[in-house]
This record gives C-alpha cells, sequence and structure tokens, in this order.
C-alpha cells in the first residue's frame, strides 16, 4: 500500500535486512537456542508508557528483566513466543532462554546515546569477477561504540574506481532512485551493494555525513 514500493510482509526487506519474521521462522526451524528481542530499547519521550516487547525463541520458557530486575518467566509453546507490556524505562532490556531449566541463551536491547559516528560492515562473501556483489551495511554508533537502532542520518557514499556503487537502500517507503550514492538511514541502517573490477586488488568504500564522523573500509582482494 502506498508509498510503500513493495509488500512490508516477509522475513526480508527489499534491501535483504532481517526483520522480526526472520527471526520468528528461525526459531521455528533451527534446532540452535536462540532468543531474540523486538523491537529496540530507545524511545525517548515515552517513559512509563506500555511497550510491547516481543521475544522469538525455539526454548521453552523465558525471562524477561529490565535494568536487572525480572518480569517474569512464561512457558513457551513449540512455535510461540513470548510478549510482555513493559512500562518504558531507559536502560537494559535483556531476555535469558531456558531449555529443561537450564538458561543457554540471552540477547539483550539498551538504550544508547546519540550518534556521532558511521561504521561500515561488509556482509557476504564474493569473488572478485566482474559479476559478483559486495554488500555493506552502514549504521550510526554513539559515543561508547552501541549501535544506534533509529539513527537517521543522512548519507553519502563513495567507492573507489574501477568499482562501482550499484545501489543503496534503507526505507521501503523511500521513492529515491536506488542507484542514488545518498541515502537517509531508516532505523538505523542503509545497506550498499557494490560491484568490483574484474581482478581488482583492493575495494575502499567511504560514508560521509553531516552530522557523524564518517567511515572507510578498505577490503585487499
Amino acid at each position: 500500500m502506498w508509498p510503500a514500493i513493495c509488500s512490508k510482509s516477509g522475513a526480508l526487506d527489499l534491501f535483504l535486512q532481517k526483520k522480526g519474521a526472520f527471526y520468528q521462522n528461525k526459531s521455528f526451524w533451527s534446532n540452535e537456542p536462540m532468543v531474540h528481542i523486538v523491537p529496540h530499547w530507545n524511545f525517548e519521550g515515552l517513559e512509563g508508557k506500555d511497550i510491547l516487547v516481543t521475544v522469538y525463541t525455539n526454548c521453552d520458557e523465558l525471562e524477561l528483566f529490565l535494568n536487572g530486575n525480572s518480569l517474569g518467566k512464561k512457558l513457551i509453546e513449540k512455535y510461540g513466543h513470548g510478549e510482555w507490556n513493559v512500562p518504558y524505562t531507559a536502560g537494559a532490556l535483556e531476555v535469558k532462554g531456558y531449555i529443561n531449566g537450564e538458561i543457554v541463551v540471552t540477547d539483550k536491547r539498551i538504550t544508547t546515546g546519540k550518534p556521532v559516528a558511521l561504521k561500515l560492515t561488509l556482509d557476504n562473501d564474493f569473488e572478485v569477477n566482474g559479476r559478483d556483489i559486495a554488500l555493506f551495511t552502514c549504521v550510526c554508533v554513539d559515543a561508547n561504540g552501541n549501535v544506534v537502532p533509529d539513527a537517521s542520518e543522512y548519507v553519502s557514499f563513495s567507492v573507489n574506481s574501477p568499482a562501482v556503487i550499484v545501489g543503496t537502500g534503507s526505507d521501503n517507503c523511500d521513492h529515491n532512485n536506488v542507484a542514488n550514492n545518498d541515502r537517509k538511514m531508516y532505523m538505523g541502517k542503509i545497506r550498499v551493494a557494490v560491484k568490483p573490477a574484474n581482478n581488482q586488488k583492493c575495494l575502499k568504500l567511504s560514508a560521509f555525513s553531516d552530522n557523524c564522523a564518517g567511515d572507510i573500509i578498505k577490503i585487499d582482494l
């Protein structure tokens, strides 16, 4: 539905970024113990208001903590998930997953500071054959190096020749050309697709914004 340019359902968005449904599916099909908290924990201005916290898991019991205080345990049926209505207080939200009464896995969300710097990471393996695409994610971090999940920086990207940036993406409602080298973050992320040239020896992707320190990632090929 307008202004979305694709369906908002599914496990991955248009730019291959994982959504909550990805972790729900993982809880159905993976035997490795897992827990995943949705959403983030940056809700300045909503102090005291209930936030629905969902935890996807394949464990049989969950316990949620806010700033070290237990919000209670819940038994989780097979293919089920945990839900809590949590009055928002800044700090740390942590879940512990139990199997047969023993803690086997945890997940945590923390309230971050303001974004101060960009950070680039490489997301995939690729071959330098003139066809493969290297996928990068750009995020913001705060002064302590924590990823800021609700950052909305406008970022410009460049790459060393002869490699080319073939696309950038963030919000499924962003109607700017996918081929643009400039993009506004959505939920703290931008995906960047780069095509290295055949037999290129070094790949260097740069990210800049007006409000945050930039970042450069260099990969010897």
